[in-house]
């Protein structure tokens, strides 16, 4: 009997996988290590075969799939951050800005009235669990059809308000591609709670269900549309990244 062959699909997972683990700890590559290049190249092609599909859709789910428990990780936000919830975050303001024609400042307000979009998928953790959740919110490609993006334009920064033990702010970055996928969304709903509950970001979250969770940016006060990404903090594209964590982190 022939072996059975692997499906590019398969082959896909099985690589992501490997450099999953990298990032867990799970194969302790140290980038010194001779594996850490061969690690990064499988990442590269990928990330190359998904671009020349266009961008795949991750699966969606029925809303009996939704799962019971979602995992949050600690919150550490400034003092006067909390205090929105119950103001019904009256006086939070989403900031876009960079090479875009129309910057612009935002109400939640504002960004609730525009087209909204529902949609029930997974969030794939780096530490190894999963959640079924269903999002509310607008498509971060519409937000930027609304203010024209510039050529030259890259990367959408997108920049939180939560804090690490030291203080230094969490962001996280995308680029274009990925940004105009119709499941990345700006989310402001969380199975049915609208604005979002703080635990899950309130009151605007990057949903980026097509990489691992670290990727999708929670508590989002300002996106800043960028040719690139050197200059902002340690120009890895990321707090997590800045770790040593992969950019790309494609399911």
């Amino acid at each position: 009997m022939h072996e059975p062959r692997l499906t590019r699909r398969q082959l896909l997972r099985g690589l992501g996988a490997m450099s999953a683990l990298s990032l867990t700890g799970c194969l302790e590559v140290d980038p010194r290590h001779r594996l850490w290049p061969v690690l990064t190249a499988f990442e590269a092609w990928n990330r190359w075969l998904l671009d020349r599909q266009g961008g795949r859709l991750v699966k969606t789910f029925p809303p009996s799939a939704i799962s019971r428990e979602f995992k949050i990780n600690s919150l550490n936000l400034p003092p006067d951050y909390a205090t929105g919830e119950s103001s019904g975050w009256k006086d939070w303001r989403l900031s876009v800005e960079g090479l875009v024609r129309r910057p612009g400042s935002f109400s939640l307000a504002e960004v609730m009235s525009w087209p909204a979009v529902e949609q029930i998928t997974r969030l794939d953790c780096v530490e190894g669990w999963s959640a079924i959740a269903r999002w509310t919110g607008i498509r971060l490609s519409s937000l930027l059809e609304r203010v024209g993006v510039l050529p030259g334009a890259r990367y959408v920064l997108c920049f939180a308000a939560d804090l690490d033990d030291a203080g230094v702010p969490f962001y996280g970055s995308l680029d274009l591609s990925a940004a105009m996928h119709p499941q990345t969304l700006l989310a402001y709903g969380f199975n049915g709670q609208t604005p979002l509950p703080l635990d899950h970001g309130a009151p605007l979250r990057l949903l980026l269900p097509t990489q691992l969770g670290y990727k999708s940016t929670k508590f989002i006060h300002r996106l800043a549309v960028v040719p690139s990404l050197a200059a902002v903090a340690g120009g890895k594209g990321g707090y997590w990244e800045d770790q040593g964590y992969e950019w790309y982190a494609g399911l």
